[in-house]
Formats: structure tokens, C-alpha cells, sequence
């Protein structure tokens, strides 16, 4: 998995318009063998769609440049019905690619002859043959029926809904919004400090930068046209200081009551003065009164 976190995701708040917020980290490790920062993880395919990655960056570059190739080729073929047929045309060739490159330099047999192999053969010409790990993100800025994601990755292109994260934070950032119960029909506001406290939340999985970079992707129904917001790092600031106020806090015995733990044997020693609020009566385990 990437170090990395790539979060993007929908929001249908404003009246007339479709909004797509992308958020990630600056970090990129290049093998194993050099870390760094990049100021963008996000791209613009065609006009129509924008993608982000995370995994093996020249190999992620070499994906996101076969996307952009055939969907500005074929931007006319894209339709409500047709999008997921003509995301997996990249994906297909791509996977051609890296398995002729890999018979061609190994066995020197061309794809031709490997198509022809029974599936026995196959497995024994791709013998050693590996994926360098790659997740795209991909936004289809649909300005007539609102904005779709889509994942490709080594595997296969499936569509998501509402948001999606990729990277070795993923979880952690889904766990987030999940936790908060991102609704993509909340305020652009609201929308965009669950997706700042995702990845924030997302920094204590080891490998995910600390610098922050977001934009917010607006696109005009009537206009049919697409307006990028890159998020100042004075406006960052004001989502730090959201943050803060309204993100995870640490646990503090002085404010939390105390618990009844004589069930597990365990006495508390009484509180001497100025050790914090007294609290009367028995609390359970649940936290709540007994009585």
C-alpha cells in the first residue's frame, strides 16, 4: 500500500450546482527509496474527468496518461450507460501491456503466441510476474446528472458512491466519515471539514504526510463547465482550527466520571483534594448511573 491518503467525495449541497471536494497528503516515496513531496495528487484527464492516485508513481503516471489518451479520443462515447465500458478499455490495455512487456523480456514470447497458450501455459509464462501496485481515483464531472467516482486499480474498475479513499490511510479516513455519516447532501461547509478530519484522522497510520492539499471541484449545471478552488493555506488554517475544536480529544480523567471497577477487583484509591469534580454515587462500567 502507498504512503499516501487520497480522499475525494460528492457533495449536492448548492442549488444548481454539483460539487466534488479532493483532499491528500504532499507525501510520495518513490520504491523505496526516496521520500518527498509533490504539490498535486490529483490530475486533469480530459475535460470531463480528474484523476488521483496513490501506489507506484511512474507506473501510476503511465495509467493516468493510457486514461487520458482514450477519453479525450472518445470523449463523444461517454454516456450515463456506457462511462464503466469505456473506463475498463484503459485498464484492459493496460494490463496487455504489462503482460506482453514481461513474456517479451523473460521468455521472449510475443502476446500473440501467449493468447494462444492454454491456461496452464499461461500460468507457467507469467511465473514471477507482478503488479506494481497503482490506485486511480477517477471523477467523471457530469455536469448534467451530477459527478460519479470510480476506483481502478490492478484488479479491476468499479464504481463508488458518495466517497472514496485510497492510499495506506484508506481506512482510517473511511472510518472517519463513515463515523460521521457523511451525507453528501450536508452543507459544502460541513462536507469539507469531514473530509479535512478524515485525513486528518488518516496521519496516525504510519506513511502519511502531515501537509494538507484541497480543492473543490465546482461544476455549473447550466454552464456545463467545471471551476477549481485550490484551498489557501490561510483557509487550511481555518479547517486546523475546526479541528481542533470539533476533532478527536485526548482522554482526561478529570473530566470523565469515574468508574465502578470493584467487579473486576479493582480499588480505586479516594480522591484527595483538588484531584478534580467529586462525583457522587455509583457509576457502572457503561458509564452511566446504576441507579
Amino acid at each position: 500500500m502507498a504512503d499516501t491518503i487520497c480522499i475525494a467525495a460528492i457533495c449536492e449541497h448548492l442549488q444548481g450546482k454539483h460539487c466534488v471536494i479532493l483532499c491528500s497528503d504532499k507525501r510520495t516515496e518513490i520504491e523505496g527509496i526516496a521520500v518527498g513531496e509533490v504539490r498535486y495528487k490529483a490530475r486533469l484527464l480530459s475535460s470531463e474527468f480528474v484523476a488521483m492516485f496513490s501506489g507506484n508513481v511512474p507506473k501510476a503516471k503511465e495509467w493516468m496518461d493510457r486514461y487520458a489518451y482514450h477519453l479525450r479520443r472518445n470523449a463523444r462515447d461517454i454516456t450515463e450507460e456506457s462511462v464503466l465500458d469505456e473506463l475498463r478499455k484503459p485498464f484492459d490495455a493496460q494490463n496487455r501491456a504489462d503482460i506482453s512487456q514481461y513474456i517479451s523480456s523473460s521468455i521472449g514470447m510475443s502476446y500473440d503466441v501467449f493468447e494462444k497458450l492454454s491456461p496452464e501455459q499461461q500460468r507457467v509464462a507469467l511465473d514471477g510476474f507482478e503488479k506494481r501496485a497503482v490506485d486511480l481515483i477517477i471523477v467523471w464531472l457530469n455536469a448534467l446528472r451530477g459527478p460519479r467516482l470510480f476506483l481502478a486499480n490492478v484488479y479491476e474498475v468499479v464504481e463508488a458512491f458518495d466517497f472514496f479513499c485510497i492510499g495506506c490511510g484508506w481506512h482510517a479516513a473511511r472510518a472517519s466519515l463513515s463515523t460521521r455519516k457523511y451525507n453528501v447532501n450536508n452543507s459544502l461547509q460541513e462536507c469539507m471539514y469531514h473530509v479535512y478530519e478524515a485525513k486528518k484522522n488518516s496521519e496516525a497510520i504510519p506513511g502519511v504526510g502531515e501537509e494538507t492539499y484541497l480543492t473543490v471541484i465546482e461544476i455549473e449545471r447550466t454552464a456545463q463547465k467545471a471551476l477549481y478552488h485550490p484551498f489557501s493555506p490561510l483557509s487550511l488554517a481555518m479547517l486546523e482550527k475546526q479541528y481542533r475544536t470539533f476533532g478527536p480529544r485526548k482522554y482526561s480523567a478529570e473530566e470523565c466520571p469515574a468508574l465502578d471497577l470493584r467487579s473486576l477487583g479493582i480499588v480505586q484509591q479516594p480522591k484527595q483534594l483538588g484531584d478534580g469534580p467529586d462525583v457522587s454515587g455509583d457509576v457502572g462500567l457503561h458509564g452511566g448511573s446504576d441507579t
